[in-house]
């Protein structure tokens, strides 16, 4: 009964990759410095419930990881990556997006999400004074089952990305209990709207397979890769940068095995100490514009919420900006999209008429 109700965010088969074994993981907390060697995998990135006391949920995860196991089994011992629009790479896909949105960072990050945005909403109303507002939480009954909404989604938005496989000579990533990190090297310095949704341009995805292999997905028009290869070998320069945005998105352990020295796991907590405090999310407000008062009253505020990505800019020997990217200002990285994609169920809304809403600044 017990077993049932630990529900693992993150599979064990995938942390075995990283220890020392099949039962144990070396980890590094990043909020107390904490350093373990040899922790029980089974205690790892779970909660018990997690996905609902009815377990369906937690079942579908086992069933799925039990496809994929024959995948990341080959990976281990041959570097390799399905081919593009076959069974395998969908099943890929979709693992990726689930587990970067089945985690306890993604949970706790739709529960700020619903907490700050009714804040936000009710600071347009007179009646809730600021002392109100700042004792005001509100939380998701099951935040992580709204976060694993968008998942499906999510990977048919991913599926266009360009796959490439970076391979150390020696075990070099790390991962974490949020493992699939997502970046945008292109938009990094856009910082009044989010860079990293599945159809952004410039898009990259990192995920680290083993500790000698991360799968890098990248939007093809955005970078070149040199040599133009699907693997490639990785510098001890590259591993490091990638260790960096690994890290900067962990929630609260990043995890490797004894090849990993305390010095080495510590100077990585303080490289990325500083980009994990920045907020996690942040509000742009327009208000409608008029010509004339609504006789009504009724005044209508544009919000716009978005993710920050903790800014680490990893520079990677083998990837580079294409010419035209390098060329378009930074003011239109932020607005640009690789495709379009309509969420299911959800239908088209009338446009706005331009110089309907206009922001405030302070």
């Amino acid at each position: 009964m017990g077993e049932n109700r630990r529900q693992h965010y993150v599979p064990k088969f995938y942390l075995s990759k990283f220890g020392a074994g099949s039962r144990q993981v070396d980890l590094l907390n990043l909020s107390s410095g904490q350093l373990v060697r040899g922790a029980s995998i089974k205690g790892q990135c779970y909660r018990n419930n997690f996905y609902g006391a009815d377990g369906e949920l937690e079942r579908a995860f086992a069933t799925h990881e039990a496809q994929l196991a024959p995948i990341f089994r080959r990976v281990h011992e041959d570097p390799w990556i399905p081919q593009r629009n076959t069974e395998d790479w969908v099943s890929v896909m979709t693992f990726i997006a689930m587990q970067h949105n089945r985690t306890q960072a993604a949970a706790t990050l739709t529960d700020e999400m619903f907490d700050e945005s009714t804040r936000q909403l009710l600071a347009e109303d007179g009646r809730f004074d600021e002392a109100t507002l700042s004792a005001m939480r509100v939380k998701a009954t099951n935040p992580v089952q709204i976060s694993l909404s968008s998942a499906l989604d999510a990977a048919m938005g991913l599926d266009d990305l360009q796959p490439l496989l970076l391979t150390a000579a020696n075990p070099s990533f790390v991962t974490s209990d949020h493992p699939v990190a997502l970046y945008n090297t292109y938009a990094e310095s856009v910082t009044w709207a989010g860079v990293t949704g599945v159809l952004c341009s410039g898009l990259q995805v990192f995920y680290p397979l083993t500790p000698s292999c991360c799968l890098l997905l990248y939007d093809g028009k955005v970078y070149g890769v040199t040599p133009k290869r699907a693997m490639l070998p990785v510098t001890s320069s590259d591993a490091e940068q990638i260790n960096k945005v690994i890290a900067s998105q962990a929630g609260r352990n990043i995890y490797f095995g004894p090849w990993f020295g305390d010095e080495e796991a510590h100077s990585l907590a303080r490289a990325v100490a500083r980009v994990r405090l920045s907020p996690r999310i942040k509000f742009e407000k327009a208000d409608e514009v008029l010509e004339q008062p609504r006789a009504n009253g009724i005044r209508r505020v544009l919000m716009h919420m978005f993710f920050p990505v903790p800014v680490v800019r990893p520079k990677l020997s083998m990837i580079r900006l294409r010419k035209r990217a390098e060329k378009t200002p930074i003011h239109e990285r932020g607005s640009q999209w690789r495709k379009h994609l309509r969420p299911r169920g959800i239908e088209p809304c009338a446009p706005l008429e331009p110089g309907t809403f206009r922001v405030r600044r302070p």
